[in-house]
């Protein structure tokens, strides 16, 4: 297959994965229950937020793979090892930037889309570049579906098991409280207001 195709197949899926991802982003708002907390944001946390990266880039990258796959022995190994890093990105980068760039609350929202745009953008370049590398990313298959598993294990955990955890930025003291409703979050903020994990 023409790599030509491959670069036109993921230029059209950006958009597609990016709406995608904003619409996914009030699923468990509309249709709370055990199953849409999993896969969709709970809260607004740059950590819940890492979900809107890996649900709809897993569905739309294992639709191209099923396509690009014989052309490209890569792809599968590809599209998972950049899902994994898309989806941490935000956790290290988002209060990093924000504490840097000293974001006011009311431009936070589009800091936040702007930075997702800039993260599926260099991710979806990335793994177009390394499907047609030479490199043997084919041999990590395994690998990769653990790690996806992994994440998603991950995710469970933090949305359904951990108690909600606040670090105060004032006398340094971790102040665990017991978890009341279901599902449960675990959440760290940060002195400007972002929230990291929950």
């Amino acid at each position: 297959m023409n790599d030509v195709v491959l670069a036109a197949a993921m230029i059209i899926t950006y958009p597609v994965a990016l709406v995608t991802m904003m619409k996914s982003h009030y699923v468990y708002e509309k249709h709370p229950n055990v199953i849409t907390a999993l896969f969709f944001p709970t809260k607004e946390t740059v950590w819940e937020h890492t979900k809107l990266f890996f649900l709809p880039n897993i569905l739309i990258l294992f639709i191209l793979n099923l396509i690009f796959r014989e052309s490209y022995p890569n792809f599968q190994s590809v599209a998972g090892i950049v899902t994994i890093t898309m989806s941490i990105l935000p956790v290290i980068l988002y209060p990093i930037m924000a504490k840097i760039c000293d974001i006011k609350k009311e431009y936070e929202i589009y800091y936040s889309i702007g930075l997702t745009m800039v993260i599926l953008l260099i991710g979806y370049i990335g793994m177009y570049l390394m499907a047609l590398s030479d490199y043997p990313f084919y041999r990590y298959e395994n690998a990769t579906i653990i790690a996806v598993l992994t994440m998603l294990l991950i995710h469970a955990i933090t949305t359904y098991f951990l108690s909600l955890i606040t670090i105060s930025s004032e006398n340094q003291q971790i102040i665990l409280k017991s978890p009341i409703n279901f599902p449960t979050h675990y959440a760290l903020y940060y002195e400007h207001q972002v929230n990291y994990i929950g």
